[in-house]
């Protein structure tokens, strides 16, 4: 009885994340076709937008930095950043975009985006449960700024591995990849591996460390979301 009253409430909140990315996925896209018609008549670029959702009954500021790039080697790439931020959390999504590949990337970018913003929302809710996060005082455009020129591959090589199996980051991978298996109807261990594929191929992982981070990913799923769908 206990098991199943914990499996209903993991439903629920599954079903309220879901429901506050919809609609911030929706509020971001319609700023991406903003500055997409922005950036044709002026041929430049840097939007921001301003959302507030709310997250167990606390308002969280979200920002959406969007730029365009048409030396960026692949179509689009995009991060994301939760910090503590005046008692509350502050989610950061930087968008950079290929305008040569628009708007037939948009399907594309969009479930990314819907990913990047499950995964940021589970950060979230871990600040909240953590009691001794204390508030970085960040300056919010001083953030912005740093934040465009930061890239995920910056990384040294050595910490990737580290980094997918870090105990705060494996529940926020898992939330974005099952959100983006339910949205795309396709096995979620097909999106991981083909993730850290990505990973393989630049070097920043091998094959026996990429079998490894699955191991415990599937645990993580099989503990915790029960109608998660397997290739086998």
């Amino acid at each position: 009885m206990v098991k199943n009253m914990i499996s209903l409430i993991h439903i629920l909140k599954e079903g309220k994340y879901d429901s506050i990315v919809n609609e911030l996925s929706k509020r971001i896209f319609k700023t991406i076709h903003k500055s997409y018609g922005y950036y044709i008549k002026n041929k430049k670029d840097i939007f921001k937008s301003f959302l507030y959702p709310i997250i167990n009954n606390e308002k969280i500021k979200v920002i959406f930095n969007i730029t365009r790039n048409i030396e960026l080697r692949n179509e689009y790439f995009i991060n994301g950043e939760t910090v503590p931020y005046r008692n509350s959390s502050l989610i950061i999504i930087n968008l950079e975009l290929n305008p040569n590949y628009e708007p037939k990337v948009y399907t594309s970018v969009s479930h990314e985006i819907a990913n990047v913003l499950r995964h940021e929302i589970e950060h979230v809710t871990q600040n909240q449960e953590n009691a001794e996060t204390k508030d970085h005082g960040i300056n919010i455009s001083k953030s912005i700024l740093k934040q465009l020129h930061r890239q995920f591959y910056d990384k040294i090589d050595e910490e990737y591995y580290d980094y997918f199996l870090q105990s705060d980051e494996i529940p926020a991978f898992v939330s974005g990849f099952y959100l983006k298996a339910k949205r795309l109807k396709v096995p979620i261990d097909i999106l991981m591996g083909d993730f850290l594929d990505m990973f393989i191929v630049d070097n920043r992982i091998d094959i026996k460390q990429k079998e490894n981070i699955l191991i415990h990913w599937t645990k993580y799923i099989v503990k915790h979301y029960k109608s998660a769908i397997f290739s086998q």
